[in-house]
């Protein structure tokens, strides 16, 4: 397995950290009132075992640690290499897989467009935030250290993680420094080739807006007919548009989606399984155990007694220390 020598990024973590899920939530927390967020992540601990599609308003940087790693963003494809890195715009819709399964660790550096707006409208946004957000050229760029400003960059994602991780005094004032040369390396070697805008964008703005009444309904009945009223779209056109958008049918992400808000319960609390099974909207338990153990592999019991035996084993390790 292929790895490279960035271990100074990833220092040691609890097995109970894993087991909660809570890397990113340790890591990613504001720096203080700042929305800065960096962390790291161990894709073959998520519930998915993969980072299923989603979108921010934060532009993200990463830079890969282990295991070659599927980035889909809208239409586009990058395999992204131990060592290299890619950075996404803001409210891009992706996401990430191993390319093997059980492996993918990595370093991730978000940041809100606030941070470099000093106010929005001001001169300083217009040239150089907002026009760049809204571009068609940048949705996402692959970086490669033999690249010199994509090494550069990649550094930088580096000491902010560092920064981030260290929590020295005074390191808001060093990650906000850190953040616009990284904006400015950037930008200076963004390709400045005009795109028009193509359907692409519209069909993202789609199914944003079908991911969204899916988050907010997951837990309910509900059938195609009521997302197209609920978008202003017929059921036909919601269904083309999102496999065109995701390559995912509605029904596939609904069900991941239900999945893995199923897992995360398991993990957080006690509840009987038949009621975690009706609370994110699966019709029948049989029908949840069927489901999430095609997914994951276990059944949501095995599920709940592997967290259980990693968070005592953490339990009693710290209690003998």
């Amino acid at each position: 397995m292929k790895r490279i020598n960035l271990d100074q990024l990833i220092r040691s973590h609890s097995e109970a950290d894993i087991a909660a899920g809570g890397i990113q939530e340790a890591m990613g927390r504001a720096a203080d009132s700042l929305p800065l967020y960096a962390y790291y992540e161990i894709l073959n601990k998520k519930s998915l075992g993969f980072t299923n599609w989603h979108w921010h308003e934060e532009v993200e940087c990463l830079l890969v640690i282990q295991g070659d790693i599927n980035f889909y963003v809208g239409e586009q494809h990058f395999i992204v290499h131990p060592g290299e890195g890619l950075i996404i715009n803001s409210r891009q819709l992706h996401m990430s897989r191993p390319v093997t399964p059980g492996t993918g660790i990595l370093v991730c550096f978000k940041f809100s467009p606030r941070v470099l707006q000093f106010y929005p409208g001001s001169a300083f946004d217009q040239k150089y935030v907002t026009p760049f957000l809204s571009s068609a050229v940048f949705t996402a760029h692959l970086l490669r250290p033999h690249t010199s400003w994509c090494k550069e960059l990649m550094n930088i994602v580096q000491k902010l993680y560092i920064l981030r991780r260290n929590h020295k005094e005074g390191y808001e004032l060093d990650m906000m420094a850190q953040v616009f040369h990284l904006w400015s390396v950037f930008l200076k070697n963004l390709p400045r080739k005009e795109v028009k805008k193509s359907i692409v964008a519209r069909h993202q703005a789609i199914a944003k807006g079908i991911m969204d009444y899916i988050s907010r309904h997951y837990s309910e009945d509900f059938s195609i007919d009521d997302i197209a009223a609920a978008t202003s779209y017929s059921s036909s056109e919601c269904c083309r548009i999102f496999k065109s958008a995701l390559n995912q049918t509605i029904y596939q992400y609904l069900n991941l989606y239900r999945i893995e808000k199923a897992a995360a319960a398991l993990k957080e609390t006690s509840e009987p399984i038949s009621d975690i099974a009706r609370q994110t909207g699966f019709c029948s338990t049989s029908y949840f155990i069927k489901c999430f153990k095609a997914q994951l592999k276990v059944t949501p019991l095995q599920f709940r007694k592997r967290n259980q035996a990693l968070l005592a084993k953490s339990s009693d390790k710290a209690a003998s220390e």
